[in-house]
Order: C-alpha cells, then sequence, then structure tokens
C-alpha cells in the first residue's frame, strides 16, 4: 500500500517541498482547483511540530452531529492494525486507533507530530535509540489509560506470523534482520521483544542495532499503534478491534455496513491530529462506483453527508460533473503517492523476453479511458511516481501508452513463445470487467492464451498475495509510506517480502537487486538516495517484474451536505477525518 513522509534524525525540523498536490474542492470554493486535466503534481511542504498539542486545530464553519455515510464497493478486509497496509484500511482505522506519532493536515500543510507521544521522538545517539512518552488523558474506549505496555505489544503482535499483511519495517530494524521471524515470532508464546523497553507506564524506548532516522515516520502507520493484552482476540480482533481514536465501532455486519458511533472516553485536548464533529459514521459496501456516485449526485435522505471511500468518479458521470457549477463545486482531485501497475509473476514467468511482450502488448490508453481518462493521472513508466523524491521519468523499453500488440508478438515469435498461457485476475468490480475485456483482446492479439479469473474485491490482495497463487498478471497500486524509495522498492522488489502474502506480489527474486536495494537503504541523504533509487528503477525496468500503467490522480466527489472535504495527502482519498455535516 502506504503513505508516508521524510526526516532528519539529529532535529526534528523537516521541511521537505515534494511534487504533490494537496488540492481539495473544499465544498466552499467557486472553483474547485485541482480539477484540471492538465494539473502537474505541484509542491507541498512537509514538516514537524514537536510542541503540538491537543485539541486539533478546529474546523471553521464546523458544527458537531449528524451521519456521514461512507460508499464503497467492498467491505474492509482487515482491521487489526497488524494487518493493515491498504489506504481505505488505514482511513477507516484512523478513525478509532492512534500511533505514536501522526499527522496533522490543515488547510494544505501536513506536519509529521506526536500523538499518543508528546513528540515525535528524542533520540540522543544519532537515531539508534529512540524514546516515546505518552501523553496525559490517552485512553481505551473504556477509559482505561493507554499504556507504554499497550505500546509495546502492539508493536510485537506485528511479529506474529498470522499477521504476515502489514508493513515490516520496524520489525527489520529492530532485529537487524530481514527474516525477523527467526530472532522474535511474537508474544502469543509468552515471549518478550527485548529491543523495546518500558521503564514506566508512560515511557516507551526503542533499540536498534544500527541507526535508523525514519522511526518517527514508520510510527505513524496504524500497524505500530497500541493493542492491549487483555483485548486481544487474535483472528477476532480483525473484526472488533479495541478503539483508542474518537470512534468506536457501534455495529457491523460483514459485508454488509460498518457503523462508526464517538468514542466517549476519547479526550480532544489529548490529541492533536483529529476531530468528532460527526455523530456517527456510516459505512455501506457493495455498490459500484457508478451506484455510488449516482446516490451522491442525487443526494436523497442521507446521501446527501455521502462520500466514496475510494472510488473515483464514474467515467459516465464525469462531464455532468465537471460540466455543473454545483457539483464541480464539490469535486475533491490531486495527484496521489500511489502508481499502478501490473505484477508479474516472476515465478510462473521466467523468460525475461515473454515480460517484455506483455509490457508491449498492455492497452494502457484504453484502460485510462475506462477510468476516466487524462484527468485520472498520467501514464507511467518507473515503478515510483513523481511524487516520491529524486524520481526520474525513463522508458528503458520504450512502451507506448496505446500498446503494440504487433511488436510484442515479434518478441515472442522471436522467443518462440507464442501461445503463451497468461492467467490474468482482477478484482470483480464494473471497470475492472471492463478492463479485462480489452487486456485480454489486446494480449490474444499479441499472440498470448489468456484466461481471465474473477476475484473478491475484499480478499484482492490476500489472494494475489499467495506463493502458490495459480496467477500471472494482476494489477496493484502502491504508494510511500513517507516519499524515500526505500519505502517502494524494497517493499516491492526486495526478495524478503517475496513470502506468503507478502508485499512483494511479482514474487521477483534477484541477488542483484537485492544487493543493490540493500546498499541504497544505508544512504541518509534522501537527495542522493533519490538518484540512486531512479537508477535502480532502470536496471529493474530491463528485467520487467511488472509494468507501470498510471500515475494515479484522485477525482472524487462529496455530498451536498459534507463540510471539509478535502484530499488527504497519505492516503490518495477524501480525508474521513475533521468532515462535518452541514445542518
Amino acid at each position: 500500500m502506504a503513505s508516508g513522509r521524510f526526516r532528519s534524525a539529529s532535529a526534528l525540523t523537516l521541511v521537505l517541498a515534494l511534487a504533490l498536490s494537496a488540492c481539495g474542492g473544499g465544498n466552499d470554493d467557486a472553483s474547485a482547483p485541482g480539477t484540471s486535466p492538465d494539473e502537474k503534481p505541484a509542491a507541498v511542504a512537509f514538516g514537524v511540530d514537536d510542541n503540538a498539542v491537543g485539541p486539533a486545530p478546529p474546523v471553521e464553519g464546523a458544527t458537531p452531529g449528524g451521519t456521514v455515510r461512507v460508499l464503497d464497493d467492498s467491505d474492509i478486509a482487515h482491521l487489526d492494525p497488524a494487518r493493515i497496509y491498504v489506504n481505505t484500511a488505514g482511513m477507516v482505522a484512523g478513525l478509532m486507533m492512534r500511533t505514536l506519532t501522526g499527522y496533522r493536515q490543515v488547510d494544505g500543510k501536513v506536519e509529521l507530530v506526536g500523538d499518543l507521544a508528546t513528540n515525535t521522538g528524542v533520540t540522543k545517539d544519532n537515531g539508534k535509540t529512540w524514546t516515546y512518552t505518552l501523553r496525559d488523558g490517552v485512553t481505551w474506549e473504556d477509559g482505561s489509560p493507554i499504556t507504554s505496555a499497550d505500546v509495546k505489544y502492539g508493536i510485537e503482535r506485528t511479529f506474529f506470523s498470522g499477521y504476515a499483511e502489514g508493513p515490516t519495517y520496524l520489525q527489520e530494524w529492530l532485529t537487524g534482520r530481514t527474516d525477523f521471524r527467526k530472532v522474535y515470532a511474537g508474544p502469543y508464546n509468552g515471549q518478550s521483544l527485548k529491543a523495546i523497553s518500558t521503564p514506566d507506564e508512560k515511557t516507551v524506548v526503542l533499540k536498534f542495532p544500527k541507526a535508523q532516522a525514519d522511526v518517527p515516520f514508520a510510527l505513524t502507520m496504524v500497524s505500530t499503534g497500541p493493542v492491549r493484552k487483555s483485548n486481544d482476540t487474535r483472528g477476532k480482533y480483525d473484526q472488533r478491534p479495541f478503539a483508542s481514536g474518537p470512534y468506536k465501532i457501534g455495529s457491523r455486519q460483514i459485508d454488509k455496513s460498518m457503523t462508526l458511533v464517538r468514542n466517549e472516553a476519547w479526550k480532544a485536548e489529548s490529541d492533536p491530529i483529529r476531530y468528532q464533529y460527526p455523530d456517527k459514521y456510516e459505512f455501506l459496501w457493495g455498490d459500484q462506483r457508478l451506484a455510488q456516485y449516482q446516490r451522491i449526485i442525487a443526494g436523497n435522505g442521507g446521501d446527501a453527508a455521502a462520500v466514496p471511500l475510494l472510488a473515483n468518479i464514474a467515467t459516465e458521470l464525469l462531464a455532468q460533473v465537471t460540466g455543473n457549477p454545483d457539483l464541480n463545486r464539490r469535486m475533491v482531485a490531486g495527484y496521489t503517492p500511489f502508481v499502478f501497475y501490473f505484477a508479474i509473476n516472476t515465478l510462473r514467468i521466467t523468460d525475461v523476453e515473454v515480460r517484455k511482450a506483455l509490457l508491449h502488448a498492455v492497452p494502457r490508453q484504453q484502460m485510462r479511458q475506462i477510468a476516466g481518462g487524462p484527468i485520472v493521472g498520467d501514464f507511467a513508466n518507473t515503478i515510483s511516481g513523481p511524487t516520491l523524491v529524486g524520481h526520474e521519468d525513463s522508458s528503458v523499453h520504450g512502451a507506448t501508452p496505446a500498446g503494440d500488440p504487433a511488436k510484442a508478438r515479434s518478441i515472442l515469435e522471436a522467443a518462440g513463445k507464442v501461445g503463451q498461457k497468461i492467467v490474468y485476475a482482477y478484482p470483480q468490480t464494473d471497470d475492472q470487467e471492463r478492463i479485462a475485456v480489452v487486456v485480454e483482446r489486446a494480449l490474444s492479439e499479441a499472440g498470448f492464451e489468456v484466461v481471465t479469473k474473477r476475484l473478491s474485491v475484499k480478499n484482492y490482495y490476500d489472494e494475489i498475495g499467495k506463493l502458490d497463487a495459480k496467477l500471472d498478471l494482476f494489477q496493484g497500486g502502491w504508494g510511500w509510506d513517507w516519499p524515500g524509495g526505500g519505502t517502494v522498492y524494497p517493499p516491492l522488489l526486495h526478495s524478503s517480502r517475496a513470502v506468503e502474502l507478502g508485499t512483494n506480489f511479482a514474487h521477483f527474486r534477484n541477488q542483484e537487486i537485492d544487493a543493490e536495494i540493500d546498499r541504497i537503504s544505508t544512504i541518509t541523504d534522501p537527495v542522493a538516495a533519490g538518484k540512486e533509487w531512479a537508477e535502480l528503477d532502470r536496471k529493474v525496468m530491463a528485467l520487467v517484474p511488472m509494468i507501470p500503467y498510471r500515475y494515479d490522480r484522485a477525482v472524487q466527489l462529496a455530498g451536498e451536505r459534507i463540510g471539509n472535504a478535502t484530499l488527504d495527502v497519505i492516503f490518495g482519498i477524501i480525508n474521513l477525518n475533521g468532515l462535518y455535516v452541514k445542518s
């Protein structure tokens, strides 16, 4: 998945200009900035505020009360924090769960701040040891205090092999190994992780074998959040996590709906990031994106205060929305950290020439048209996008956006692989059904034998993450966890991530690339590292483990009674935190 930032280990005074647009209609702007397809990524300053205190800065005009309705085609696969690594789950979890550090987003400004902790962390040895002190008044939903032991236990749980879907930065840093479970397998066998100490109920100390400058950024990820041992229901925790944020689960019908209600134990003065304006968030699962936006545009009943969770405006409705001043005013648009791509299962498609043929055959232009056209982003040629520090656009193989089945066939013929079978898997949505048709047609014309396979939207990433999946080609999307290549290339390409339910969906293993990733990961200067990651991108693309498709741009629409709808620059979708219902 991901989302994130960058920092200096010696002083938390980072201000980093990134090529990232944080545009949003804002519901009260007449011109809805950021809705033009000609917009290019713009600079946004990310800062660090070690003096942030609660409550969060008030939203102008916001009033308490009402229900925000959130629409999506599928239920959230995981709400256990240890298993969250998808932007939609991270967004929803952020309403319920707090972390040691977090991002405050106000008026287009993004700052790293202490969340549960009083600041973003203290290090006196250049990053080998980080100390955090919990704020006063931070509590669980039953009113009991969140303790340092809860934080330690929450991180320890992420080592358990049954929770393999989440990020692995902290686990690797704390043990100094990519095979971290051989060092520590989690708390369920009664063992404690010695690298984390809790000298008292409000102090957490993390010790690393090597200096780690980005710890404060890794700790923003919900997977690192606290879990109270007495409430750990293991497999059942995925359905009903215990809340520490302003909302808690009121009711849940799997695959149908979920309601978040106010957590009365949450104290605004303890939280510099979150708000508690709506009485409820009502999540309704099942509608495809056309139906979602038809509901939002019609605005009947509770749909007048509705927002989409993930989907961009349906292609069929874009002209209506952009041509209507009222609807256009309610648009929320801007570039996101994400790059969409096709992963090629390199365990099954071992011939680089076959992978090159796939690259030339994929009809990216037709796919983008189905998704909405130029307004949803630019064609991608690289694994990282233009919002990443040091990004350099390049096209190693010169593939055209329209696809070139004739060239692809000539490559297959030269390799003696005409008729190569390709199992193309995709999530079962209306758009992906249409995309599957054009992909199947293009690959068939190129000389492939194509078999299509529909997968559940809810469990899509779990299915493509299986090592024994009988799948060859499938779409994915990845955004940085903070804007350095170390949050993109290792998760997607390092052999250590080519494991069951890992993030290396191409199951790509290459010792030379591993060595380069390991080397570049030690470079602390983000600009110097950026140049090296760009060169690595070209080396990887020569081997074609994946086919970059689109640098993503969000184009969403909020209901007429929704206030303060803005683009979350971390998750690339409408920010649910801070929404309010207009009276």
